[in-house]
């Protein structure tokens, strides 16, 4: 035991069990993040040596990866190669430059020059666009999460941490939700809703909003959306190369326009999640779960 712990576990009248079993918990919690202490079967906390490739199969791998025509074992020689093919590539682009043959790249005044990009539809699809889109309902996005709930029934992922129990207020859970997903705070969420305080969102989100109950309340979202014929049309959902951007703005935006803490910029910035990213999680109920890992975290649009 450390020192740190021994006044309070060690007390006058013997030790005392709530400093005792708060130490253990601590003390494992720390050991299982710093890989000194492992899970059998897990898939976070596993003994660092079950990441590595076995001694036996590495050793026939190594055998092929040197037979290859193009070994990658020698950093050095990896390194000298990828010289050579920059320093060609880049000879052959100086190249084409000085003969104005890089089709939208051009050399004037020394600076280089890039043209824009030009429109891949035709103008007339905006106007479609807004036809098709004053078609559509307008509707809140607390509607759409409750549309989502009836189909899936999600909530009932989303468990207390110590009784197992489902969230028995919906509305708050939902609540809470959405002051994460938007950035918006669980303080400016209080003052835009009613009946919720921001200690009410705090509490929910600490016995109910964690890694693994989002992971369970995607799963069952997204083995619903498979189940839908249209969405056979945009793949099998095995891979996603889409990702966030973060625009920088030089005045602030109302409500949405703050410091976010993910982006190391402290330039106030509108975050604009267009799509999913890579899923991580225990759950694998099928093969969309992987490229699905922020469908519900997707909501970090900056809103008007």
């Amino acid at each position: 035991m450390k020192s740190k712990w021994a006044s309070y576990v060690f007390a006058a009248k013997g030790i005392d069990r709530c400093y005792y079993e708060l130490c253990v918990l601590l003390e494992m919690s720390s050991a299982l993040r710093s890989g000194d202490q492992w899970v059998a079967g897990s898939r976070r906390y596993l003994r660092f040596d079950d990441y590595m490739i076995e001694p036996a199969k590495w050793q026939r791998q190594r055998v092929e990866m040197v037979e290859a025509r193009d070994p990658l074992l020698d950093g050095d020689a990896y390194l000298n190669g990828r010289k050579t093919d920059l320093d060609r590539q880049l000879k052959q682009v100086c190249e084409l430059m000085q003969q104005q043959q890089l089709e939208d790249v051009r050399l004037e005044n020394n600076k280089l020059v890039v043209s824009p990009l030009t429109r891949a539809v035709p103008e007339e699809t905006e106007q479609w666009a807004e036809k098709i889109y004053e078609l559509l309902p307008r509707v809140s996005l607390t509607q759409v999460l409750e549309d989502v709930c009836s189909w899936s029934n999600w909530p009932q992922a989303f468990v207390h941490l110590y009784t197992g129990q489902p969230v028995a207020d919906k509305a708050c859970l939902l609540t809470a939700i959405l002051a994460a997903a938007t950035n918006l705070g669980k303080t400016k969420m209080a003052d835009a809703t009613e009946g919720y305080s921001a200690d009410r969102l705090t509490w929910v989100e600490d016995w109910y909003l964690r890694e693994a109950t989002y992971a369970r309340a995607l799963a069952a979202t997204i083995e619903l959306q498979g189940q839908i014929p249209l969405v056979e049309q945009w793949g099998s959902g095995r891979t996603s190369s889409s990702d966030g951007q973060a625009f920088p703005i030089a005045f602030k935006k109302p409500v949405m326009a703050n410091i976010n803490a993910q982006v190391r910029s402290r330039s106030r910035c509108d975050d604009l999640y267009p799509s999913v990213r890579s899923l991580r999680a225990v759950p694998r109920p099928s093969h969309q779960f992987h490229s699905a890992r922020r469908h519900l975290r997707s909501r970090r649009i900056a809103a008007p």
